[in-house]
């Protein structure tokens, strides 16, 4: 009977000093494994698609598969399979060390809970880093990660991949069938060419919008010279951004099309862009609010 007594007692005892013994067991914790937070969202990405590309990761993941439509370079529109990296948590290796990646919005949204980080901030925490102090050096990573997405942005406007079509129109906000899914990126890039996806049954070569026609574009409508002479003003003004850069200009330009509807203003738009290689991006601002508008124009 006294032994149950005093067990009893213990018990209790335990249980009403739980949560100092939980508090200096985290914090004997927190001296060995580290934790990193991820609060922007340009960051988790450049980050996981350089952990993907650089690091060995366990098999036992939960994996998430998906399909995008998608223009292909032989002309045919379809489904693209692949596999997304980014959004689930992943066990990472460096070297013989273990580390941990883990998508906080995902957490917080099946939990539940807010997307703020665990310390009431509200800042939003795209994703964490855990893993034994001083086996990872975040910041290296970090700095390689944006270095690594640097370089492929950059890639897209070099003279080496003139051949690679970007001519393609983003409507903003999106429609059809990409049910509401934004598949650019704030560094130009298509969802395709970014490290975390990986293409299941294409390469990115594959993929992205062909040419309508061998020749020129501006050579299948009629317009006067002097408005089909405008791409040569174009081209001149892509080519001059250090000259732009050194004036202290900002680097942009603005055209106004206008006339009544049928006369070629979105025609003459859509030939600029493929023959100049470049993107369209489509505002329908019925749809759109002033800060929608700001938000998106700030991520071209």
């Amino acid at each position: 009977m006294f032994g149950l007594l005093a067990g009893g007692a213990a018990l209790g005892l335990l249980a009403s000093m739980w949560g100092k013994i939980k508090g200096v067991a985290w914090r004997l914790v927190g001296l060995l494994v580290q934790r990193v937070e991820i609060p922007t969202e340009p960051g988790h990405e450049a980050l996981i698609a350089y952990l993907i590309a650089n690091f060995k990761r366990s098999r036992n993941y939960d994996k998430m598969y998906g399909a995008s439509w998608e223009y292909q370079r032989d002309g045919r529109y379809g489904l693209v399979p692949y596999e997304v990296f980014g959004n689930r948590t992943l066990i990472l290796w460096n070297g013989w060390f273990p580390f941990l990646f883990s998508n906080q919005v995902e957490n917080k949204a099946a939990s539940g809970k807010g997307t703020g980080d665990s310390s009431g901030s509200g800042m939003k925490i795209h994703s964490t880093l855990t893993f034994v102090r001083g086996t990872v050096d975040v910041e290296a990573i970090l700095r390689a990660a944006c270095e690594a997405r640097n370089n492929i942005s950059w890639a897209v406007e070099d003279q080496q991949t003139a051949t690679k079509n970007r001519f393609c129109i983003h409507h903003v906000p999106p429609r059809g069938n990409n049910d509401g899914e934004w598949t650019g990126s704030s560094d130009g890039l298509a969802w395709y060419q970014q490290g975390n996806y990986r293409l299941l049954a294409h390469t990115p070569e594959q993929l992205g919008k062909a040419r309508t026609n061998n020749g020129k574009a501006l050579d299948h409508l009629i317009f006067p010279q002097r408005v089909k002479d405008l791409i040569k003003e174009i081209e001149l003004w892509r080519m001059s951004k250090d000259w732009y850069l050194e004036k202290g200009i900002p680097w942009k330009r603005g055209w106004l099309l206008y006339g009544p509807p049928g006369t070629g203003k979105t025609a003459l738009a859509r030939a600029f862009a493929e023959d100049l290689n470049m993107p369209i991006y489509v505002y329908n601002l019925a749809e759109m609010s002033n800060h929608d508008l700001i938000n998106t124009t700030a991520r071209l």
